[in-house]
């Protein structure tokens, strides 16, 4: 890594969560930083580090590598590297790059991981692309493995809109009369189903975050939709959990967090209560294996269909088919609906 920034100004992109971090571990190696980089006007240095909107005040990028310190599904970094490249600066990197020599100090980031065994070996990914049932989905899993073994950016397959995320209009989806939402945030899965002209009789939705479940309740009494709220996450046991809260979208279960929240398994709650076709869709920040473990005999019994997230975690793309495809007998697709491997959607339907 040294010998990698060895005499150049370092510059991170992007003042946020990650970029504090990459800070963190950059000054703890003795190397330091010469700023942010960030498009938010008056932001405040951070341990002692300007930052700079590079787009509106002018840089002396000599002898300049800048480090993109964003790694989430809105922020295309071919675009980034472009913009920074058109303003001077001679060489750009990702952070897909980057994190090959942060790894053991970071740890696990979303689908990142140190460790390159948990790729498995090609017999299990092959296994795994034979669950899928179109080529578009064998394909992207293909891309998204090479990425992974890769580092390479220009591996990522093309994203479908996130408009359509647990939607895809290319996926036979059938008219469900139940949705069950497990990370409701906001309710912003009941906007796109409006948007989309999708109805459903009734909702279960559960949103932990005390923040994001009044938003959701909002939304819900705008719609008028019948619904069952639980301000609870969902796992494989009922239990209390520790959680991390606060964080949007992203709030979690976590070992460190600082409160505790009712988790529920789905097996649980919603005893003989699915009856007709439902839709069962799971955005829960790496929880989604233990929450379908906590689920198997609603998934087993009922006429459930899937949409679960399989980025959050390393194994979530190999593991989670591969549970699922042990209740019963589907037809697997898969979906990308944002940068970076962000919103990796597999979908499951129930075979008749």
């Amino acid at each position: 890594m040294k010998e990698l920034l060895s005499h150049k100004n370092i510059f991170l992109y992007g003042a946020g969560n990650l970029g504090r971090k990459l800070h963190k571990f950059l000054k703890s190696n003795g190397i330091e930083i010469k700023a942010f980089l960030d498009k938010r006007e008056n932001a405040l240095p951070i341990e002692g580090t300007k930052v700079i909107n590079p787009f509106t005040n002018e840089i002396d990028t000599t002898n300049a590598i800048v480090i993109v310190s964003i790694f989430n599904r809105d922020i295309d970094f071919t675009v980034v590297k472009g913009q920074l490249l058109h303003i001077g600066f001679d060489e750009v990197i990702s952070f897909l790059e980057f994190y090959p020599y942060c790894s053991d100090e970071l740890g696990d980031w979303y689908w990142m991981s140190n460790n390159k065994e948990y790729l498995y070996d090609d017999k299990t990914l092959a296994s795994v692309s034979d669950l899928l049932e179109d080529t578009l989905s064998k394909d992207i899993f293909a891309s998204i493995i090479n990425t992974r073994k890769s580092n390479n950016y220009e591996l990522f397959p093309k994203k479908y809109p996130i408009e359509e995320q647990y939607f895809s209009k290319d996926i036979p989806l059938r008219k469900y009369t139940e949705f069950i939402d497990c990370g409701a945030y906001d309710g912003d899965t009941l906007d796109a189903m409006k948007d989309m002209n999708i109805t459903c009789g009734k909702i279960y939705a559960f949103e932990p975050d005390l923040q994001n479940f009044q938003k959701l309740l909002d939304k819900v009494k705008k719609y008028h939709q019948q619904a069952v709220l639980f301000p609870c996450g969902v796992h494989s046991h009922t239990e209390l959990l520790r959680f991390n809260s606060g964080a949007g979208e992203g709030s979690a279960i976590s070992k460190e967090g600082v409160e505790i929240i009712q988790c529920v398994a789905l097996d649980d709650v919603l005893i003989h209560t699915i009856s007709e076709p439902a839709f069962l869709k799971m955005d829960i920040e790496g929880a989604e294996l233990d929450a379908l473990k906590g689920a198997e005999n609603l998934i087993r019994n009922a006429d459930i269909d899937l949409a679960i997230c399989v980025y959050h975690k390393p194994m979530d793309i190999v593991e989670i088919p591969q549970l699922i495809s042990t209740y019963g007998d589907y037809d697997f697709y898969l979906r990308l609906y944002g940068y970076y491997g962000m919103d990796l959607v597999l979908y499951a339907l129930k075979k008749k």
